[in-house]
């Protein structure tokens, strides 16, 4: 939502659920990230 209020341009949002929040990963209890804690093999360059 965007609005002027005299020289003023303020730009607001909103957060919405994500619908396919329960296909995210999930952050750790340890705090490792979330590729680490899910033990998945990754190779990068």
């Amino acid at each position: 939502i965007e609005r002027k209020e005299g020289n003023t341009l303020i730009i607001e949002a909103k957060i919405h659920k994500d619908p396919n929040e329960n296909k995210l990963f999930k952050t750790a209890e340890n705090g490792a990230c979330s590729l680490c804690s899910a033990g998945i093999k990754l190779k990068h360059t």
